[in-house]
């Protein structure tokens, strides 16, 4: 279900349709900059171009790995690395989100949306964040694509994870104040 989206701002997004995930989520806009949310882009973005004429870029990436899942997303322990062309492309297919979401690391904390042949793309930075999921709907041809920035991953199945020993978990003492922000930038 589609939560409640509100945008800050005067700039229209019309040509940069976003999908909202959330329950509730709030962005801000300034220039073409939009910072905080849980996005997620119609592709095409353009008329005239079809979902896999797009790409995503990771232009800082020098080697990406992939956490594998269990098929109801659980952490299996396993990684892997993610094959890209020229080290820093992979061209979207539908047939890539078949078995969920894709989740990686070391990808230079940032990623670009975009088609060869188009004039619009759509790039997420995220330099506090350490992971990025990759999806759209299972075994669909969805028109869209999430780029989500993840600052830790969930926990191994069957296995009671001690909050206080888990990877990447943030832990704030008492009225502790934690900020993050990742920025999305529409060209």
């Amino acid at each position: 279900m589609a939560g409640r989206c509100r945008i800050l701002g005067r700039q229209s997004l019309d040509a940069f349709p976003l999908y909202c995930q959330a329950d509730r989520w709030e962005v801000s806009i300034s220039g073409k900059r939009i910072q905080n949310g849980h996005p997620g882009f119609q592709v095409p973005i353009e008329k005239g171009l079809r979902f896999d004429q797009y790409r995503l870029r990771f232009p800082e990436s020098e080697k990406i790995t992939r956490i594998e899942f269990t098929p109801d997303c659980f952490l299996t322990g396993k990684e892997s690395v993610w094959e890209l062309e020229q080290g820093k492309i992979k061209k979207l297919q539908h047939s890539l989100f078949d078995q969920d979401a894709i989740v990686i690391k070391d990808s230079g904390n940032i990623v670009q949306l975009y088609a060869p042949d188009g004039k619009r793309s759509v790039t997420v930075e995220y330099p506090d964040m350490k992971y990025l999921g990759i999806w759209h709907t299972p075994g669909k041809e969805a028109p869209y694509v999430c780029l989500e920035p993840w600052s830790a991953l969930p926990s191994r199945k069957g296995i009671i994870e001690d909050l206080a020993t888990q990877p990447d978990l943030t832990a704030l003492e008492g009225a502790g104040v934690y900020n993050n922000t990742w920025s999305i930038i529409l060209e």
